[in-house]
């Protein structure tokens, strides 16, 4: 049986088992939805945690230890206590797109590029659909300055979710930053759907510079 430890909840997992489809559970503070294999720590209607295997049928062992540690160094934005924590996790769970995409958020932010193209890559490996993934590593090449690498991540994060406004914002900069100005325009025009605001701070920010460099 699970109890609760150090304020994070565990749980009894037999259900899941037994459901193919869709579990819910509610504490006072978490939930956790279930689909397939993985599962999802959702506090106050936020993700705070990780996508995690929970259950492990053959060893009866609960993860949730992970999610825990994980969200006390993402309040001490402790990045390089992260890491640690993501080598030892994905080691643990090597198929956990989550443990190998908060690995490369980690080495994101102390700008290691490279390592953090290679675990955003893991990531999507295990799930193509991870749509915060594409977005990210779509950054990391922005970073790089490698623009046509950051276009065809962010297609793959609007393909996912066409309404990401920060994924269409940062298409047309790197539309923008190869000179396809059209293509710039038209990723303004589709984030202007859904931010009109940020559309005309963009669209200006924009032609300013058009006007500079020329």
């Amino acid at each position: 049986m699970f109890q609760e430890k150090d304020g994070v909840p565990n749980y009894y997992f037999t259900n899941f088992l037994k459901c193919p489809e869709l579990f819910f559970e509610n504490s006072s503070n978490y939930h956790i939805v279930k689909s397939g294999k993985s599962c999802q720590i959702i506090r106050n209607k936020q993700i705070t945690s990780a996508t995690i295997y929970a259950y492990d049928a053959n060893k009866d062992i609960c993860l949730l230890e992970w999610v825990k540690q994980s969200i006390e160094l993402e309040k001490k934005k402790d990045r390089r206590g992260m890491i640690d924590l993501g080598k030892e996790w994905t080691k643990a769970e090597p198929e956990s797109e989550e443990a190998w995409h908060k690995l490369g958020v980690s080495y994101f932010e102390i700008e290691q590029y490279d390592n953090a193209i290679d675990t955003f890559k893991n990531a999507l490996r295990i799930d193509p659909e991870l749509a915060s993934a594409c977005f990210n590593l779509g950054s990391v090449y922005i970073n790089l300055k490698q623009y046509d690498h950051a276009i065809e991540a962010y297609k793959e994060a609007l393909r996912i979710n066409p309404e990401d406004t920060p994924a269409l914002h940062n298409i047309a900069l790197a539309y923008y930053s190869t000179g396809n100005l059209a293509a710039a325009m038209n990723a303004i025009e589709e984030l202007r759907r859904f931010d009109p605001a940020r559309a005309d701070k963009l669209f200006n920010f924009i032609t300013t510079s058009k006007s500079v460099n020329n």
